[in-house]
């Protein structure tokens, strides 16, 4: 089970081992954090997808989603 905590960071909890800790990356100024979990579970998906072990897979998604929250997300008031 992954686990997104925010400016907290994430943690796996495995049937296999220990929960594995990453901790955020965080970014000098959060704007807006629209999308930054569906991001975050994208990255993620993608690390394993290409192999990577499962904490390379979290930092791979931390790194990603990070410049995410630099700038406002587009909504639209229809």
């Amino acid at each position: 089970m992954l686990v997104k905590m925010g400016e907290h960071g994430s943690v796996l909890v495995r049937e296999d081992g220990p929960p594995l800790m990453q901790a955020a990356i965080l970014a000098p100024v959060v704007v807006d954090t629209t999308g930054a979990g569906d991001t975050f579970t994208a990255a993620y998906a993608v690390a394993l997808i290409e192999h990577q072990s499962p904490i390379e897979a979290l930092r791979f998604a931390g790194m990603t989603v990070s410049p995410t929250v630099l700038s406002p997300t587009f909504s639209s008031d229809i």
